[in-house]
């Protein structure tokens, strides 16, 4: 069952003086058996965090303007550029946490060969903490992207197996593990819906990257989008009635931003997008340009209510608010 049950599974609040607590998630299978706890169970220290932006909000993204790839945040104006992670390794996927004080990220600065680690970081640049992964994501083989459920008991994930790339979901902890609408062809870039029934990803079993979503148990799988180029860079509203997504579909030499329904209906176009043929891509507020910088910043992630492009796709009045 993908939703809490009391009887399963339950959350330990465990204090340890006055700036110290420990959660942990334990469970079972059934009633008759007993708790069993998680090996690691997370310690928390109380810290005090700096206020999250207010008023317009801020950006995050990552950029290579340095030579390596960084994250930032910047003002909605494109004003007041800080630079989180600096470091010469890569670092990537930026996501806002902690009511918007902190912000997560994907970091290679401290995993052995192509492995990647979750690190943490005050939206002031200070407190930069290496948080823990469940065993077997973090690696190359073991998945790319991973999302977490909304219920914070799941992760779907891409994973190469077997010369593979592919859809799984398992819990939190890693356990279950099970493919979800496996074919061949690639699957990756999976998104939870908001409401954690469906999952919204890429694949190109038909040939070419279109949207698909499928239902959290495998059922009711439907193809979204059919284009002979390329769909993708895909991202519901927060009401999951909207999915926003980058196509270089009515294009030869770029990606633009088109906005439908979440059955794939009512299909349009929103904003032109900018020649791809290098790494970059353009984050733009109110389709304004938001730096004029020849390695234009992609992936961002808007904190505030702006209408902004993040991983070529935008979050916009028309399709929700991005949460303040």
């Amino acid at each position: 069952d993908r939703r809490f049950d009391p009887a399963r599974a339950r959350l330990l609040f465990v204090p340890r003086g006055k700036d110290e607590f420990v959660l942990d998630w334990q469970s079972r299978s059934d009633r008759a058996e007993p708790w069993t706890p998680r090996e690691q169970p997370f310690v928390h220290h109380r810290v005090k965090r700096p206020l999250p932006p207010d008023g317009e909000g801020r950006i995050a993204f990552i950029s290579r303007r340095t030579g390596d790839w960084e994250v930032y945040t910047m003002a909605p104006d494109g004003s007041d550029v800080v630079n989180l992670s600096n470091h010469p390794k890569g670092d990537h996927f930026p996501n806002w946490i902690a009511g918007g004080s902190r912000i997560a990220f994907r970091s290679q600065r401290a995993a052995e060969g192509d492995g990647w680690d979750r690190w943490e970081v005050d939206i002031d640049g200070t407190d930069l903490t290496r948080s823990a992964l469940p065993e077997g994501l973090g690696t190359q083989d073991a998945g790319m992207f991973p999302q977490v459920h909304p219920s914070g008991s799941w992760l779907v994930y891409a994973a190469e197996r077997d010369d593979e790339l592919d859809m799984y979901v398992s819990r939190f902890d890693g356990g279950g593990e099970r493919p979800l609408a496996h074919a061949a062809g690639p699957d990756y870039r999976p998104r939870w819906s908001p409401d954690g029934d469906a999952v919204l990803f890429v694949s190109e079993r038909d040939g070419n990257p279109e949207l698909y979503r499928v239902q959290f148990d495998g059922s009711g799988l439907a193809r979204l989008t059919d284009s002979p180029r390329n769909d993708r860079y895909a991202h519901w509203s927060p009401d999951g009635a909207w999915i926003v997504f980058a196509s270089d579909r009515d294009t030869e030499d770029s990606l633009e931003l088109y906005v439908m329904r979440a059955d794939g209906s009512d299909l349009r176009r929103l904003i032109e997008g900018e020649d791809r043929e290098s790494d970059d891509a353009v984050v733009l507020v109110e389709k304004r340009r938001l730096d004029e910088r020849p390695s234009a910043e992609h992936r961002a992630k808007v904190h505030g209510e702006r209408e902004a492009v993040f991983q070529h796709a935008p979050v916009t009045r028309q399709v929700g608010q991005i949460r303040r």
